[in-house]
């Protein structure tokens, strides 16, 4: 299990050149990714692309590569040598045209920025994206790192409030017989009360009471409550992205809440139920963190 908030960095040194890789994730219901490129390297988003969607399933992702030129590994600079040689002819006549005496100030040539260039003949396509991908590889390392790192502690929180919903609903279903049996006895005591008003049909009585009990029954709720749970812990170890299942199974733990609510007319069954849906929600909320 693996959260979506989660950032990783890595670098890659080419023949000529410097690859820095960042990669940020944070929540969203689909899966979004933005990269950001530099002009000259926008023919490796696909590749880029198809990388990151094999790794990550869900969330907002946004990488960033940047490049800078490898000095320090034998770059060359450039002296155009027929422009230096046209400057300083061209001064020296300047000079010679205004009377001055001596040679044209060298620091007046050299300062001209077209005249001394880096060498720009650029590196091979194939090593660049071996170094690109190499970055991005590292910086995934790293995500995924963080991103397992805190699924496993939302996996306590999510245990905690599992626990929790289990010990309520361990209650719900104790109180659960006293409280059919309080509403059943209640009926037949309102029963008793009006039959001298009632025609002698004891047998449709008994079905209405039949029917009530039905009505109120939440054993089947009760059940289906349970098997969510262990859906739900069965899902937090799956090896698969979870965030979305985690999701349905609370929108049905929820539902089944709400049907026991419906039914309840005792005190204890209330309070238990706004307790189980306080729990809910918690869960709900962390597991829009879920990848």
């Amino acid at each position: 299990m693996r959260s979506m908030t989660a950032f990783g960095r890595g670098q890659s040194l080419c023949e000529k050149e410097d690859f820095l890789a960042e990669i940020h994730c944070v929540n969203s219901k689909r899966l979004e990714i933005v990269i950001t490129l530099p002009g000259e390297l926008t023919e490796f988003d696909p590749r880029l692309r198809k990388i990151i969607a094999g790794v990550i399933s869900r969330g907002r992702v946004s990488v960033f590569i940047s490049c800078q030129p490898g000095y320090d590994r034998g770059r060359v600079f450039r002296v155009d040598a027929a422009l230096a040689k046209q400057l300083k002819s061209a001064y020296d006549e300047l000079r010679k045209l205004l009377g001055y005496e001596g040679d044209a100030d060298f620091s007046i040539i050299a300062s001209r920025q077209d005249l001394i260039t880096a060498d720009t003949a650029p590196a091979d396509p194939e090593n660049r994206w071996l170094a690109i991908h190499s970055a991005v590889e590292a910086a995934l390392s790293r995500l995924v790192a963080m991103k397992e790192a805190e699924g496993k502690n939302l996996k306590a929180v999510f245990e905690e409030g599992l626990a929790e919903v289990d010990k309520i609903v361990q209650t719900i279903e104790k109180e659960a017989p006293a409280s059919l049996d309080k509403h059943v006895e209640k009926l037949k005591a309102r029963i008793r009360e009006v039959s001298s008003e009632l025609p002698d049909n004891h047998e449709r009585i008994l079905r209405e009471i039949v029917i009530l009990a039905d009505k109120l029954d939440v054993s089947e709720e009760i059940a289906r409550l349970k098997s969510h749970i262990g859906q739900f812990r069965a899902v937090m170890d799956d090896e698969k992205p979870c965030g979305r299942t985690m999701d349905f199974i609370v929108q049905e733990m929820n539902r089944e809440i709400n049907t026991i609510g419906s039914k309840a007319d005792d005190l204890v069954t209330s309070k238990m139920v706004v307790r189980a849906k306080a729990e809910l929600e918690k869960i709900r909320e962390q597991g829009h963190n879920i990848e």
